[in-house]
């Protein structure tokens, strides 16, 4: 503003006007950590989605399943099926838009989110898979946001290796595990329908949905991801307690709605998946004799000690393990099992 009144009047003066015309000085807004969720609020947004994406899904096979053909009335469900598989669902809405909703009801008996049914999936039933896929892979909103069908490269019949860019670094790759790659082979079928009557430059696109209200700006089908209004909405729209009071679906352990953000998804989805290498596992410990509770344990104290040596009390090895005799060599794992020795680098052996 200040530069479009100088070009006129010129009121500002040669050192104003450099500053006015300078970069701008923008303070770059900083941001924590990303906490992970509690174990409770992960479990019940994993099944909030989880029960969208299965009842979405199954509905879709369902109606599928009982399309029947142009003979059947138009107020029947079969009728409505069969029509948005045969011909897609523009030309209904275009139906709408020129006869009106109360004589497209009339017509087909329900309006026509009802008509589309669950074989065009809606915005809700989108975010829900999206969801989901992020919290089984970890991979960031941005990455999972750009997917293409190019993106997806079968490894074999039931391994998938996922190609995604990472939006401050380069492309990266991701072998999905079965529950991930089970949830993608039923997104991409359940938005065939979809896809096959999408605009051709959209098809490739992985998130392909349709919009029946359309935008702004006119735009029916979309490949963008949803904007935070939608999400917060969504989860405004998910808000259910049991008859004790606790929540069941979208609401955070301070009993309001869960404050989602697709960043902590991938936080969480990371300390999991850490926690689950070392819990419990012989793998984590630095002896494979030793259970991971013994190696974790405290140290043994002076007074331990010196019992176990005078042959009084019970006496729980250390880390080093009990010492062995003046004289006795001390057997590890390569002299136990000659077979690994030589194969397990990275470890130091005693013996």
């Amino acid at each position: 503003m200040l530069r479009c009144a100088d070009e006129q009047d010129q009121i500002l003066t040669p050192d104003v006007r450099s500053f006015v015309e300078g970069r701008l000085f923008n303070t770059a807004e900083r941001y924590g950590s990303h906490q992970p969720y509690s174990e409770a609020e992960w479990a019940r947004l994993i099944r909030t989605c989880r029960d969208e994406v299965d009842g979405a899904y199954r509905a879709a096979r369902e109606q599928a399943s009982s399309a029947d053909g142009p003979g059947a009335l138009l107020r029947e469900r079969t009728a409505h099926h069969w029509l948005v598989l045969h011909d897609g669902p523009d030309p209904l809405v275009s139906e709408m838009a020129d006869r009106g909703s109360s004589p497209f009801r009339q017509r087909y008996g329900v309006g026509l989110r009802a008509v589309l049914g669950a074989l065009i999936p809606t915005l809700d039933v989108v975010i829900a898979y999206q969801l989901l896929f992020g919290a089984y892979t970890g991979v960031v909103p941005d990455g999972i946001a750009n997917l293409g069908l190019e993106d997806i490269e079968w490894a074999g019949d039931e391994k998938i290796l996922l190609g995604y860019v990472k939006g401050r670094t380069a492309a990266e790759s991701l072998a999905l595990s079965r529950q991930a790659t089970r949830m993608l082979e039923r997104w991409l079928d359940h938005s065939s329908a979809a896809r096959h009557f999408a605009p051709q430059e959209l098809r490739s696109e992985l998130w392909v949905r349709f919009t029946p209200g359309g935008t702004w700006s006119g735009e029916r089908w979309l490949a963008k991801p949803a904007t935070r209004l939608s999400i917060c909405a969504w989860v405004e729209r998910r808000q259910a307690v049991d008859e004790d009071g606790r929540p069941t679906q979208m609401t955070g352990d301070d009993g309001l709605p869960l404050a989602l953000h697709l960043h902590r998804i991938r936080t969480t989805h990371d300390a999991l998946k850490d926690r689950s290498h070392w819990r419990g596992s012989r793998q984590s410990t630095l002896d494979p004799n030793r259970s991971p509770a013994v190696e974790g344990g405290p140290l043994p104290d002076e007074h331990d000690v010196g019992s176990a040596r005078g042959g009084g009390g019970h006496h729980r090895p250390g880390p080093g393990g009990p010492r062995p005799p003046d004289g006795v060599p001390r057997r590890g794992v390569r002299d136990q099992w000659p077979g690994v020795r030589g194969r397990l680098p990275g470890a130091h052996f005693h013996g």
